[in-house]
Formats: structure tokens, sequence, C-alpha cells
């Protein structure tokens, strides 16, 4: 499993946490279905195009 490391402001994430938590949702789990729907669409249109 590959490991995803940014840095974002305090204030930034701190939001983003209590938004989540509002849907039971950790900011993990959020980041983690992002980019599996980012990989999932860029997979689709390159199979549309061949």
């Amino acid at each position: 499993m590959a490991r995803i490391e940014v840095r974002i402001d305090d204030d930034v994430k701190q939001k983003a946490v209590a938004e989540l938590a509002k849907h039971q949702i950790t900011l993990s789990a959020f980041v983690k279905a992002q980019v599996a729907t980012v990989s999932s669409l860029l997979f689709n249109a390159k199979c549309r195009t061949k």
C-alpha cells in the first residue's frame, strides 16, 4: 500500500475533520475515496480513447 503525505494549514485540516465527522467519515477515508475516484475516472477515460 502506498503512502501519501501532504502539508495543509492546521485551520483547514480542523475544519475538514469537523465537517467530515458530521458524516462519520475520517479524513483518511475521504482522501482514499477521492484518490480512488480520480484513478477510476482516468482509467475509464483511457479505455474510451482506445
